[in-house]
């Protein structure tokens, strides 16, 4: 008898996250050597991910904006997996972003979750 995967939907937050490390100790108030990087994130896109990695078959129900972030963040859904055929694609909005400040120990030195396209994601925008 075969198996059939799992159908599931993860309703949720997909954005990027940036995060800013500091290569030495850090001086608040000055420029402070260091790198960068960025991957996709959101509780809801990593949940799907998780999921589609074991083998389910999963529809992302989430927020996209139209900025220069949007089609690595769709990329990464589908490079896995992910439907995003049910998501929200917002005209007139930059995607979801979280960016972060590490210290040269990785510990957060702080934070700017910058979501105010989450606010467009509710019952209306989603029937």
């Amino acid at each position: 008898m075969a198996v059939q995967a799992e159908r599931i939907a993860v309703y949720g937050a997909a954005n990027v996250d940036i995060q800013g490390h500091s290569a030495a100790p850090f001086k608040p108030g000055d420029s402070n050597p260091g790198f960068s990087s960025s991957s996709p994130g959101g509780v809801g896109r990593n949940i799907a991910e998780n999921l589609a990695r074991w083998g389910s078959t999963v529809e992302l129900v989430t927020v996209f904006g139209d900025d220069e972030l949007s089609p690595f963040l769709q990329a990464s859904c589908r490079d896995v997996g992910i439907s995003i055929a049910s998501s929200l694609f917002l005209h007139d909005s930059v995607s979801p972003r979280y960016l972060c400040l590490l210290d040269a120990d990785g510990g957060l030195i702080g934070a700017v979750a910058a979501m105010d396209a989450l606010e467009r994601f509710g019952p209306d925008e989603l029937a």
